[in-house]
C-alpha cells in the first residue's frame, strides 16, 4: 500500500495528514529495530510567544494551476464566510469539523458549468468529477507530483438543480481504506435535510507514465464524418441546452477498430476559454462525454438522448489542454443485459493521454429528469411484502425433481 511506502521512506508529513483525518496508520512499522525510549518534557513553562496570523489578513486562496497531481486546484483550509474568496470555482468553502471533511459552494445557476434541461438549470456531470478530484486532493494533504487521484464507482443519482435563489452544494469525504475516501455530493433543502446527487470512491495512487495512442492510425479507422451541428440539434430538440463553454466538439468521425468494435474519434478546441484553476475543466470534459452519443445514439434521435449515469474509473493524468482528441470505444460485454458501456480517452494533439474514463454508462435523459423532479429516495430495488386478502390456490405436490446441467454457451 502507498502508506507503507511512505512509512519506509519516512514521509511523516503525509502520514500525519492522513492520520488526523481518521485513517488508521501502522506506526509500529516506523521502528523495525524496536520502540525507542520516551523522553520527559521540560518541567519549566513553555515560552508564551504567539504566532497567529494577524487579524484581518484573511486566508490566501490555494487556487493555483499546477502540472502535478490533478493538475488543477488543490483546496486548502479557507474557513471564511460566504464572502470569503472561493478556494476553487466549484468548491468555495472548507466547512469541516472535528468529525467530517466537508466543503460547500453556493451556485446561482448562471455559471457556465450549468446547462438547461427542459427549463431546469442543472449542474453538468463533468463538474461533479472536478469537485470530487479537487476535494480529494485537499484531503490527501502532502500529495506531490508523484501521486495522483483516481475516482472509482462514480454514480450520478439525480440532477443538482439551481432554483430562483440558486443552490447550496456540499461535498463530504469519508475515510475508507488507507488510501481511499468515499465522496458524496449533495444539496441542502430549506428544512435542513440533504439530497444526495452523486457518490463514489477517491483513491490516491502513485503516478505512472501516461498511455499513448497513434492519432494517424485512428484517423485511418474512423472515416465516417459526423454532423456535429446535427448532434447539438438533437440535444436541443430533447430540451437540453448547452452554453458555448460546453460546445467544444469541433469535428468527429465514426468507424470500426481492428477487433470489430465501434469507435468514434473527435476533436476538442477550447478556443479563448479560460482554463486556469481547473484540472478537469467541466466544458472540455462534458464535450468529451457528449461523444458517447455518437455510439449510443448515432442518429441523434431526441427521444433517445442519454445522460451520464455511472463510471467505473476516472483518472486525470494532467490538466486538460485547450486542444485535445477524444477516443470512444464500445466495451465488448459478456452479457447482453449491458450493451452500451464505453471507454473514453482524452489525449493531447500528440496522442498522450490526459484523462481516462473507463466503464462509462448512460441512461435516458427523461429518466434522469424524472428522478430530479421527484427526488426519489430509493435508488435500488428493495424487498417488500404485500398481504393478500384472498387465499392462494392449492398446488399439487411435485412427483419428481429434475436437475438440468448445461454449459453457458448451450441453448436450452
Amino acid at each position: 500500500p502507498l502508506t507503507g511506502k511512505w512509512i519506509d521512506e519516512g514521509r511523516l508529513d503525509r502520514l500525519a495528514g492522513l492520520w488526523v483525518k481518521g485513517l488508521s496508520i501502522d506506526w509500529a512499522r516506523l521502528y523495525p529495530a524496536g520502540h525507542p525510549h520516551r523522553l520527559s518534557l521540560p518541567t519549566y513553562p513553555f515560552a508564551r510567544e504567539h504566532y497567529w496570523v494577524p487579524e484581518g489578513m484573511g486566508v490566501k486562496s490555494l487556487s493555483q494551476s499546477y502540472a502535478g497531481v490533478g493538475a488543477g486546484t488543490q483546496v486548502g483550509a479557507n474557513m471564511g464566510g460566504d464572502n470569503a474568496r472561493p478556494l476553487h470555482p466549484l468548491i468555495h468553502q472548507n466547512v469541516s469539523d472535528l468529525y467530517t471533511q466537508r466543503y460547500q459552494s453556493h451556485f446561482s445557476g448562471n455559471e457556465f458549468f450549468f446547462r438547461t434541461n427542459n427549463g431546469n438549470r442543472e449542474l453538468a456531470e463533468s463538474a461533479y468529477l472536478e469537485m470530487a478530484q479537487t476535494a480529494a486532493l485537499g484531503f490527501a494533504c502532502g500529495a506531490g507530483e508523484a501521486d495522483e487521484i483516481v475516482l472509482h464507482e462514480v454514480t450520478w443519482l439525480r440532477p443538482l438543480i439551481a432554483g430562483e435563489d440558486g443552490v447550496r452544494a456540499h461535498i463530504e469525504l469519508i475515510a475508507e481504506e488507507a488510501e481511499e475516501v468515499r465522496f458524496e455530493i449533495s444539496s441542502s433543502l430549506p428544512d435542513g435535510s440533504f439530497v444526495l446527487h452523486a457518490q463514489g470512491i477517491a483513491a490516491l495512487v502513485e503516478a505512472q507514465d501516461p498511455p499513448r495512442i497513434n492519432p494517424d492510425a485512428l484517423y485511418a479507422l474512423c472515416t465516417e464524418p459526423v454532423d456535429i451541428e446535427g448532434l447539438y440539434r438533437g440535444f436541443e430538440r430533447a430540451g437540453l441546452h448547452y452554453g458555448p463553454a460546453h460546445r467544444l466538439l469541433t469535428a468527429a468521425w465514426r468507424g470500426v477498430d481492428e477487433t470489430g468494435q465501434e469507435i468514434a474519434l473527435g476533436r476538442l478546441d477550447a478556443g479563448t476559454l479560460d482554463l486556469v484553476g481547473y484540472g478537469l475543466h467541466p466544458g472540455l470534459a462534458d464535450s468529451a462525454l457528449q461523444m458517447a452519443g455518437l455510439l449510443v445514439n448515432p442518429e441523434a434521435d431526441p427521444d433517445k438522448i442519454e445522460l451520464p449515469f455511472a463510471l467505473d474509473t476516472a483518472h486525470l493524468l494532467r490538466a486538460l489542454p485547450p486542444k485535445a482528441l477524444v477516443v470512444v470505444r464500445k466495451i465488448r460485454e459478456s452479457s447482453a443485459m449491458v450493451s452500451n458501456r464505453l471507454d473514453i480517452l482524452v489525449t493531447d494533439e500528440a496522442g498522450v493521454a490526459v484523462l481516462n474514463l473507463e466503464g462509462f454508462l448512460s441512461r435516458p435523459a427523461n429518466m434522469a429528469q424524472k428522478e430530479g423532479g421527484d427526488i426519489a429516495e430509493t435508488v435500488m430495488y428493495e424487498q417488500g411484502w404485500q398481504t393478500l386478502n384472498e387465499a392462494l390456490p392449492a398446488f399439487a405436490s411435485p412427483t419428481r425433481q429434475i436437475i438440468l446441467v448445461a454449459n453457458a454457451q448451450d441453448a436450452v
